[in-house]
Formats: C-alpha cells, structure tokens, sequence
C-alpha cells in the first residue's frame, strides 16, 4: 500500500499547478476552489482545514484572497506541512512589455510573512527543477 495515500496538497496558484500535481496522482484542494471564499470572523470560530494536507504549494494567483492565504498559514503552522514555493518572481510583464505587476513572489511572501518556517524553492531560479528534468530526460546541463 501506498503510505502517502489519503494525503493532499493545498495549492495557492492556477490551474497548471493543479493540473501537474494531479497528473502524478497528487490530490489537492485550493486553486480556483476557494476564489470566492470568506473566512467567518465570529468571535470563537475557528477556521478549519482540511487535515489530510501535508503540502502547501505557493505560486502565481490572480485571485489570491485572504482566505486562501490563511487556509495556507494555517495548514504550515497547525498541520505541519510542507511549505513549497514554485517561484520568487517580485514583478513580471503579465499583460504588456512596459508596465510590470506583482508576480508569484508576492503572494509567496504574504503566505511567508504568517509561516512558521521557510518554504523550499522547487521552481526558477532554483536548480531542484533543472536537475529533476535534467535526470528524467537525461540530459547534462552546464549552469
């Protein structure tokens, strides 16, 4: 039996996240899931999280709110999970050449600025992801 079944990653990014996580058989919750969610600010309420995470995966999210940056601090805090950043981007040309935006660095830093502990880089400019596609395709790259 497979140990990690039943465990799932909460995911603050798009679609494409969720697409290669669940293309290996990677469960998830998060992404476009939470876009219209607000957290109940009752007195006494607690915010529940799904307790199968294990992994929070932060990147790029143009409907990043602040539930999904709680549901996030709370799933690395609480549950103890993996805090995973696919990139540090600060600022990116998203729509034109001559004006750039907050980019997937940003939202990796709200998420930081409440986590108990650091996050792990797999994506740009981090060389865990070259080496990985460098070792499955077999190929030698010269950095």
């Amino acid at each position: 039996t497979d140990k990690r079944k039943g465990e799932k990653v909460f995911v603050v990014g798009e679609q494409g996240i969720i697409d290669e996580l669940n293309r290996i058989g990677i469960e998830t919750r998060g992404g476009s899931e939470f876009e219209n969610s607000e957290p109940d600010f009752t007195k006494g309420k607690k915010f529940e999280v799904d307790p199968k995470i294990t992994a929070v995966v932060v990147g790029f999210d143009k409907k990043i709110n602040y539930y999904k940056i709680n549901y996030a601090q709370i799933c690395i805090n609480e549950l103890d999970a993996i805090f995973i950043a696919t990139n540090l981007d600060k600022t990116g040309h998203i729509t034109r050449d001559d004006q750039e935006w907050a980019a997937g660095g940003t939202i990796v830093a709200a998420v930081q600025h409440s986590a108990k502990k650091p996050f792990r880089l797999v994506g740009k400019p981090d060389e865990t992801l070259v080496n990985y596609v460098a070792q499955k395709e077999k190929v030698i790259f010269f950095l």
